[in-house]
């Protein structure tokens, strides 16, 4: 089976010292484009800085378009044409958006050189996963995996299109299924995955767990969370104990203790809310994450 390996730059997020993957992709004729990698999210989404004008194979359309991700909003109208990652030329024309709104985040991405976000979340939302329209196995699986240099502002990942759930994974989690997308892929509810948590002195609760390589901290919200040890923010203060298990594993393979740090060990509570726990993206520089459409898995090794 055919793995091509995508660079990923880790540098620091748009508005805070947390760290975010880049990686290049190609929209029709357009020269390369620098986005945040995103398991967050579903689509991809350009920012004006992306090109002045629309490149040769983009159409792009007058019907509008808004999401919100993690508390931003990102409105504009829809555009299509081909997509392109690591050399590979996608099978189908995508769907993505064009921004046009404007905010302090997009503000400070643009100012750092950021001209979209590659969402490739496995879920169901209103735009397509563009990895998904990439031909053969590539396009349906793959792994994430990101390193910190010393300085904790900067560093390197691998984003490896086609990769294969390792025989030595420490946990496997299967995400409920939810029928089938554009490019004929499985969708899979990867914003609530069945998993288990541990958090200071919290009884083991199992909640909907959502995948994100963008948000820096574990977010972990509902009744079970409530009355933790957490400053006026939320955040939990440092030296308390987190655990994770997949629902059903007798055993947590992701253990922790809170601090400071940013994409590392910060965790944030709230007792309001159903709930649900972000995972926040330290769990993608402590494990390669394998992303699996066909079995509906993601795994961690």
């Amino acid at each position: 089976s055919v793995q091509v390996k995508v660079p990923v730059q880790i540098v620091q997020a748009p508005l805070s010292s947390a760290l975010n993957g880049l990686v290049r992709v190609q929209v029709g004729d357009s020269k390369p484009i620098t986005v945040i990698l995103d398991t967050g999210s579903v689509g991809l989404r350009l920012f004006k800085n992306a090109w002045q004008t629309p490149p040769a194979g983009v159409v792009v359309s007058k019907s509008s378009s808004s999401v919100s991700v993690r508390g931003v909003t990102f409105s504009g109208t829809t555009g299509s044409g081909s997509f392109e990652i690591g050399g590979v030329p996608s099978a189908y024309p995508i769907t993505f958006q064009v921004v046009t709104g404007n905010n302090p985040y997009i503000k400070a991405a643009v100012k750092k050189g950021i001209q979209g976000i590659l969402g490739v979340g496995m879920s169901r939302q209103s735009l397509p996963n563009p990895l998904a329209s990439l031909p053969g196995n590539v396009g349906r699986h793959w792994s994430i995996a990101y390193h910190a240099d010393k300085s904790g502002k900067s560093g390197a990942g691998m984003l490896m299109l086609g990769a294969a759930v390792p025989a030595n994974a420490v946990a496997n989690v299967s995400p409920p299924f939810q029928g089938t997308g554009a490019f004929n892929q499985a969708l899979w509810n990867d914003q609530k995955a069945p998993m288990c948590w541990t958090v200071g002195v919290t009884v083991d609760t199992c909640v909907s767990t959502y995948f994100d390589s963008v948000l820096p901290y574990v977010l972990a919200t509902g009744p079970a969370f409530a009355n933790l040890p957490a400053n006026s923010q939320g955040y939990l203060r440092p030296g308390r104990s987190v655990a994770a298990r997949a629902s059903g594993a007798a055993y947590s393979y992701w253990n922790f203790t809170s601090g400071t740090t940013l994409s590392n060990d910060v965790v944030k509570v709230s007792g309001n809310g159903k709930g649900l726990v972000n995972m926040g993206n330290a769990a993608y520089f402590d494990y390669t994450v394998t992303y699996d459409l066909q079995r509906g898995l993601v795994s961690f090794s």
